[in-house]
C-alpha cells in the first residue's frame, strides 16, 4: 500500500503541470526584468539614472495598487471558462508583448515624449503581470480542496520557479552578450532580440496555463459584504501574516537591488562582458535550488 501511495502521489499530473507551467513565464518575467531593465534604460536608452529608477519604482507601486483591483474584478467575473482562466490568456498576451516592446524601444534624447513612451511600456508590462498573476494564484484553493494535494501542486510550481529564475538571471545576460559581442550587433539591436526571445518564453507558458487548466474545478463568488476598515483591522490583527508580508517585501526588495546592479558591477567595476552576469546568475540558482523563490 505504501509503494502504491507513493506512486500515486508522485506520478505526473496533467492538471498540476498545466497550472504550474504558468509560473515559468511569470518567473522569467520577474527575473529578466530585474536583471536587465535598469541597465538598459540607463546605458542604452540614455535615461538619467534617477529618472530611470523612479520610473521602475513607479511601475512597482502601480502594480501594488492594481493587484487588489484585479482581485476584485476576478472575483466577480462570470464566463464559460470560469472567473479566473480568461485572465490567464489575456495576461500572458499582455506580458509577452509588453516585455518585447520595452526592450524594443528606441534610444531617445530625454524628451518628455520619449519618457512617456517608456512609462507606457512599463505600465503595459506591469498590467499584464497583474492580470495574469492575481487570478493565477487564486486558483489552487478552488481547483483542489485537499491540503496534501495542494502541497503536491505547489511542488510543481517551485520546480518551475527555479527553472524560470535560471532562464531569467542567466539566460538574459547570455543572450545580450551573444548578440552584442559574438554577432557584433549594436546594443540596441542586441536588447531588442533578447526582448523578443524572452517575450516568447514569458507569454507562451502563461497562455498555456489557460489550456492546461480547462479540466480544473472552479467556484462562483458567494456575495459577501464587509467594510474596508473591518478588513484592514482583521488583517492587522493577524500578526504572523503581517510579519510574513514584511519578510516577503524585504526579500523582494533585496532581490531587486542585487539583480539590478549586477550588470553595472560586471561592466563598470570588473570591466568584463555582460556574459559574466550569466555566471553570477547560475551560481545564484545553484545556491538557492533547495529553497522556494519569492514570486
Amino acid at each position: 500500500m505504501s509503494s502504491a501511495f507513493q506512486w500515486t502521489a508522485f506520478k505526473p499530473n496533467p492538471l498540476y503541470a498545466g497550472w504550474a507551467v504558468g509560473t515559468l513565464g511569470a518567473s522569467v518575467l520577474l527575473n529578466s526584468f530585474n536583471v536587465a531593465t535598469l541597465f538598459f534604460l540607463i546605458t542604452v536608452l540614455q535615461i538619467e539614472p534617477l529618472i530611470a529608477g523612479a520610473m521602475i519604482t513607479g511601475s512597482k507601486l502601480y502594480d501594488a495598487v492594481t493587484d487588489p483591483v484585479m482581485g476584485f474584478i476576478s472575483d466577480r467575473t462570470r464566463s464559460r471558462w470560469g472567473r479566473r482562466r480568461p485572465y490567464l490568456l489575456l495576461g500572458g498576451i499582455c506580458s509577452g508583448i509588453g516585455f518585447a516592446w520595452l526592450f524594443a524601444l528606441p534610444a531617445g534624447d530625454g524628451s518628455m515624449s520619449h519618457l512617456l513612451l517608456v512609462i507606457t511600456a512599463l505600465v503595459l508590462l506591469s498590467t499584464g503581470y497583474t492580470i495574469f498573476n492575481v487570478p493565477y494564484l487564486a486558483m489552487p484553493a478552488e481547483m483542489i480542496t485537499d491540503y496534501h494535494q495542494r502541497s503536491v501542486l505547489m511542488s510543481y510550481r517551485v520546480f518551475l520557479i527555479a527553472l524560470g529564475t535560471f532562464i531569467g538571471v542567466a539566460g538574459t545576460p547570455a543572450l545580450v552578450a551573444y548578440f552584442q559581442h559574438d554577432l557584433g550587433q549594436p546594443a540596441l539591436d542586441a536588447y531588442q532580440n533578447m526582448g523578443m526571445i524572452m517575450g516568447v518564453l514569458i507569454g507562451i507558458p502563461m497562455m498555456a496555463t489557460f489550456f492546461g487548466t480547462r479540466h480544473g474545478a472552479s467556484t462562483n463568488r458567494v456575495p459577501f459584504s464587509m467594510p474596508l476598515s473591518v478588513r484592514l483591522k482583521l488583517l492587522w490583527s493577524n500578526r504572523p501574516f503581517v510579519m510574513y508580508l514584511g519578510i516577503k517585501l524585504a526579500g523582494l526588495f533585496a532581490l531587486a537591488c542585487i539583480m539590478s546592479t549586477q550588470f553595472f558591477l560586471v561592466v563598470y567595476v570588473l570591466e568584463r562582458s555582460v556574459a559574466v552576469v550569466a555566471l553570477f546568475g547560475t551560481a545564484q540558482v545553484l545556491t538557492i535550488s533547495r529553497s522556494p523563490k519569492l514570486l
